[in-house]
């Protein structure tokens, strides 16, 4: 959601505003091909579709910075994230459960429902991979259109696209100037809560049958950035409220992390690689979230 000042560019890169830093770097990368679901009877087929940003990608920043100077990027070792471990729970009982993750890192609310993902925009490949331009609402309706009942489960992190965006508020519009990033904040949050409203008014109309998870991230930037506190909580409340209008089924992945734990639970500590993202506990604890609100 916010970065500040001094901290490394990877951080900006998945929650929004920077990703133009890496730019440079990223041209002299290698792409590799996306992760292909394997082939399965049809009849018999469920599925698990993932949606979001960064966290439902399972980004972790030096792994990240490591295969870009490799050139050896591929987002098929991001696989110890929350997704994958939800859908190793989910696979305990369905035998025949396939995920299909569709996350982009860097994702906003607006890019989710326009298209425009940063990160695929430049040529990165996602862990199931669509025109970089369409945005991942089209594609992830595309994929329930062309399976129908068959999608199980969905789970989607409404905090990380809008918090990606509060990113780009506090670091763009506003340039860390704290007076702005309030004054702005009313409009901002009505807009997300169209968006949110919009995401899951489609996903429904696309699948009824599905299992909408909408998953509730913690604040990684509860340490860092006071100001992040008053507005996360805003934010979280008001995407709670829009989850529970639609019937959706909220995971709490907030109370879990605390600023005595979240050093350990994330990369926010580890120096001299500021990152946001959770460690492969961290992610555990999400998807521990996701299962304990899971009806199964």
């Amino acid at each position: 959601m916010f970065n500040g000042v001094g901290f490394m560019s990877v951080s900006r890169l998945t929650r929004g505003a920077g990703i133009a830093v890496l730019l440079a770097t990223i041209a002299g990368s290698s792409v590799l091909a996306e992760r292909a679901p394997a082939p399965q009877d049809e009849r018999s087929q469920h599925y698990y579709l993932a949606l979001g940003a960064s966290y439902a990608f399972g980004f972790q920043g030096a792994k990240f910075q490591s295969e870009l100077q490799t050139g050896t990027y591929s987002a098929a070792p991001f696989d110890t994230g929350y997704v994958d471990d939800f859908a190793q729970m989910l696979a305990a009982g369905r035998s025949r459960l396939e995920t299909v993750n569709l996350s982009c890192p860097g994702e906003t609310s607006d890019s989710f429902i326009d298209g425009g993902c940063r990160f695929h925009l430049i040529g990165l490949a996602l862990h199931n991979d669509y025109p970089a331009a369409a945005p991942q609402l089209g594609a992830a309706v595309a994929f329930l259109n062309a399976h129908p009942h068959q999608v199980h489960v969905i789970t989607i992190s409404l905090t990380d696209l809008t918090g990606n965006a509060l990113s780009d508020l506090y670091f763009g519009t506003c340039a860390q100037n704290a007076a702005c990033t309030l004054a702005a904040f009313p409009a901002f949050l009505a807009h997300e809560q169209g968006n949110a409203n919009e995401i899951l008014s489609t996903l429904q109309a696309a699948s009824p049958s599905s299992q909408i998870l909408v998953l509730q991230e913690f604040n990684p930037y509860m340490l860092a950035i006071p100001l992040s506190i008053p507005l996360f909580s805003q934010m979280n409340a008001m995407l709670a409220a829009v989850a529970t209008a639609h019937g959706a089924i909220l995971a709490d992945g907030v109370s879990p992390v605390t600023p005595s734990n979240i050093c350990a639970l994330t990369f926010v500590c580890s120096a001299p690689l500021y990152d946001t993202h959770p460690t492969d506990a961290g992610y555990a604890v999400l998807a521990q979230a996701l299962w304990a609100a899971y009806d199964n």
